[in-house]
C-alpha cells in the first residue's frame, strides 16, 4: 500500500464526500498510509474540531487537516511543504476532487514535480457544469494522469472519452459497516401518528427543493417532509412564505444526526435536477427505506432489477399520488421495499468495493 494520498477539495464539512468516503474512511482501512485533506477554503472551526475530536476518540491518527482560506497561493504553498515534509517515498498520491483548485494544484505538479501520481474524480454530470466548470474539467483531463468519473451515467455523459483514454468510472459507494452497526442497533419502532419523509438539500438548487415544497402544500400536516442541508436562496423564501406546517428544515447536521433521522424516517424522496451518483440516496436505501426519485439519469442507474425503486418525472400529481401510497402502505409492505433497496446497496455499492477499485488506479 502506498505511503501517503493528498486529498485536496473545496472545504471541510459534514457532507462532503472528499472527507467522508475517501479521507476518513481509507485513514480508518489503510492505517499504514498517511492521509492529507486539503482545503481549498477555511471552513466552520466547529466542524473541524468535531472531526478531530472523532479520529481522536478512534484513535486514528494518520490524517491531517489542512486549510488554504481560498488563496490559491496558500493551497499551493500547504501543498509544497507537504510533499517536501513527505520526501521521496515510493507512492505519493495526490487526488484532487475540486475544479477549481485542482487546475491550479494540477499546473503546479505538473511544472514542477515528478513521478507523482494525480488523480482527479468528477462528482457531477458534465452536461449541466456552468461553462467555466466545464473549462475547468476538461483541463484536469488533460492534466490529470487518471480521471475518474462517480458512476456509469456520469462517465458516459463526458463527451471526450474517446479523445482521452484516461479516463473511467468508479461508482460511489457507502459506508455499509456504519449504516449496518445503525441498523442493528435501531430502536424498536414505536407507533406515531404521522409519516416522516427525509430529503437532502444544497444550496445551489440542484436538489430542487421548491418542487417538493410545491407537492407537500397539497398533502396532509400528517405527512413531514424533513429537509437537511442548506437552502437556495429562492426555496429558502419559498419555505418561510409558505409557512408549512408538515415541512422542517434542519440545515447542516453531523453524519451521525443524519445517519439517525433516516433511521426513523418511513419514506426517503429525492426530487433533484441532476447528479453524480447520489451518496445521501445510497444510504437512505442500504438503511433499508423505500424511495421515490426523480428521473434522472444517475437515479436509473441505482435500479438493479428489485422493482423497489419509484423514479418519477417532474409531474406534481404524480409525486401526490405516490407519496400518498407509500404513506398508506403498512410499515411492513414499506420495509419490504426498504429491504429490496437495501439488498442492492450491500451488493453494488459498498464503499469497500469502491475503494478496492481505487486501490488499483492509485498503486497499480
Amino acid at each position: 500500500m502506498g505511503d501517503a494520498v493528498i486529498y485536496i477539495s473545496s472545504s471541510v464539512s459534514y457532507s462532503s464526500m472528499p472527507l467522508n468516503e475517501f479521507c476518513l474512511y481509507r485513514s480508518k482501512h489503510y492505517k499504514d498510509t498517511m492521509h492529507y485533506y486539503l482545503s481549498y477554503k477555511n471552513s466552520d472551526r466547529k466542524v473541524v474540531e468535531s472531526i478531530e475530536g472523532e479520529l481522536k476518540k478512534d484513535g486514528i491518527n494518520n490524517v491531517k487537516i489542512l486549510e488554504a482560506g481560498g488563496s490559491v497561493i496558500k493551497l499551493i504553498t500547504i501543498l509544497r511543504k507537504t510533499l517536501n515534509h513527505l520526501g521521496k517515498k515510493n507512492n505519493i498520491v495526490v487526488h484532487s476532487h475540486h475544479p477549481l483548485s485542482a487546475v491550479f494544484a494540477g499546473i503546479y505538479l505538473k511544472v514542477f514535480t515528478t513521478k507523482l501520481f494525480k488523480i482527479y474524480t468528477v462528482h457531477n454530470t458534465y452536461k449541466n457544469f456552468k461553462f467555466i466548470h466545464k473549462l475547468f474539467t476538461n483541463v484536469n483531463v488533460i492534466m490529470y494522469d487518471k480521471v475518474v468519473f462517480c458512476g456509469r451515467s456520469s462517465y458516459e455523459g463526458y463527451p471526450f472519452n474517446k479523445i482521452f483514454k484516461k479516463t473511467t468510472f468508479i461508482s460511489n459507494g457507502v459506508n455499509l459497516e456504519k449504516i449496518n452497526s445503525v441498523k442493528n442497533n435501531r430502536p424498536n419502532k414505536t407507533k406515531k401518528d404521522s409519516i416522516e419523509v427525509v430529503t437532502f438539500s444544497k444550496s445551489n438548487g440542484q436538489k430542487n427543493i421548491k418542487f417538493l415544497l410545491n407537492v407537500f402544500k397539497d398533502l396532509s400536516v400528517d405527512i413531514h417532509l424533513n429537509i437537511i442541508g442548506d437552502l437556495s436562496s429562492s426555496a429558502k423564501a419559498m419555505y418561510d412564505d409558505l409557512q408549512l406546517s408538515n415541512v422542517f428544515h434542519h440545515g447542516r447536521m453531523p453524519r451521525s444526526k443524519v445517519l439517525e433521522l433516516l433511521i426513523h424516517c418511513d419514506l426517503f424522496i429525492s426530487s433533484s435536477n441532476y447528479e453524480g451518483l447520489p451518496v445521501g440516496v445510497l444510504e437512505a436505501m442500504g438503511i433499508g427505506k423505500p424511495v421515490i426519485l426523480s428521473n434522472i439519469e444517475s437515479h436509473r442507474e441505482l435500479d438493479y432489477s428489485e422493482n423497489s425503486i419509484v423514479v418519477l418525472d417532474l409531474d406534481k400529481s404524480n409525486w401526490l399520488s405516490k407519496i400518498n401510497e407509500l404513506s398508506n402502505l403498512g410499515n411492513s409492505h414499506r420495509m419490504e421495499l426498504g429491504n429490496k433497496n437495501s439488498k442492492i446497496v450491500q451488493n453494488n455499492f459498498s464503499l469497500k468495493k469502491m475503494h478496492e477499485k481505487y486501490n488499483k488506479v492509485y498503486f497499480s
